[in-house]
């Protein structure tokens, strides 16, 4: 049984999609200095030809523990982040926002004696931010993005705090990582910026341990408000509305996802998600089922035992939420 924990209800600014394009990465490697090295071959096709492009970052760390080498990864629609959070103040409300998560998280899992060293996946990393939170813990953080750039700087932003990590470019619909893995996965800002989500909570689900949590946050096609697009009561639009504005987003009308290359094409309810975690033997609740209310005020207890009890209450409740929160436990 989940413990309550509060809502998470603030949404970042981060998340986006990849390029349509070929990303392989030779892995990640720790030299006996101490370094570590990602290489990545990044390769596009264009007007009938191919050209090829390779990077190379290395990050400075005083030790990097044994990292597996990855085999280049297939082709499915490619994830990504936006870049890294440039602005310091922006950066600042992430970090603020994810050291809530990761707090409310780790109250999810159950006692131990002694330290707990835990695998976390971040799932669409961009740039470490999050990483570093739970690194900062002594916690084993795995990252994946599709997006080059914000790898270097997920790796060079760890580096300079001298934090060990495995990072990784690559897709959420083809994870690196063997089954049943992870401790915790997050997928923060995600689902909605893939052409396949199902396959990437399909993903999510194999490298979790059993009683592993998976958190999630996305999109509320049932709240008018909303950031990813600057179109009023945008979550409303039918789809076929949808992909036309998608469409103009990535080609002459850049503004209207806020100038992301990637803007999210899928809208999920959060009857919809809790259904398809189910599906997948994931135990789910929805942010009011998270609420924990024992320092909680009077009116606020109030507001969430008619949100638990009656089901109208709770579908308004996600009308005027932008976005849907789902914690998950898998069986």
């Amino acid at each position: 049984m989940f413990r309550n924990i509060d809502t998470i209800a603030s949404q970042a600014s981060q998340g986006t999609r990849g390029e349509r394009a070929d990303l392989a990465t030779a892995g990640k490697l720790a030299s006996p200095t101490g370094s570590l090295v990602v290489s990545v071959a990044r390769r596009s096709s264009g007007c009938g030809s191919v050209r090829s492009k390779r990077k190379c970052y290395e990050w400075k760390l005083p030790h990097v523990g044994k990292l597996s080498a990855l085999n280049p990864l297939s082709k499915p629609r490619p994830l990504g982040t936006a870049g890294a959070y440039s602005d310091p103040d922006a950066d600042r409300r992430a970090v603020e926002r994810f050291t809530r998560i990761r707090d409310r998280l780790l109250c999810f899992l159950p006692p131990m004696d002694g330290p707990r060293v835990l695998n976390v996946a971040d799932i669409g990393c961009g740039n470490g931010a999050q990483i570093e939170i739970w690194a900062a813990r002594g916690h084993i953080v795995h990252g994946l993005d599709v997006d080059a750039d914000c790898v270097e700087a997920a790796g060079e932003r760890a580096a300079s705090r001298g934090l060990s990590f495995d990072l990784r470019v690559g897709f959420a619909e083809s994870l690196p990582w063997p089954d049943e893995l992870m401790d915790i996965c997050l997928a923060v800002e995600v689902l909605e910026h893939v052409d396949h989500w199902e396959r990437c909570l399909d993903e999510l689900v194999r490298i979790l341990k059993p009683r592993g949590l998976l958190y999630l946050s996305t999109t509320n096609r049932l709240c008018p408000k909303q950031q990813e697009f600057d179109l009023p009561l945008y979550s409303w639009y039918p789809a076929v509305l949808k992909r036309r504005y998608e469409r103009l987003a990535r080609s002459s009308h850049l503004h209207l996802a806020q100038d992301t290359k990637y803007p999210a094409v899928n809208w999920f309810t959060p009857y919809q998600l809790r259904a398809a975690l189910r599906q997948r033997g994931l135990e789910a609740r929805d942010r009011f089922d998270m609420i924990a209310l024992g320092a909680a005020g009077p009116s606020t207890k109030i507001a969430v035992e008619l949100v638990r009890r009656f089901r109208l209450a709770r579908l308004l409740a996600h009308v005027v939420t932008p976005c849907t929160t789902m914690l998950a436990r898998k069986e």
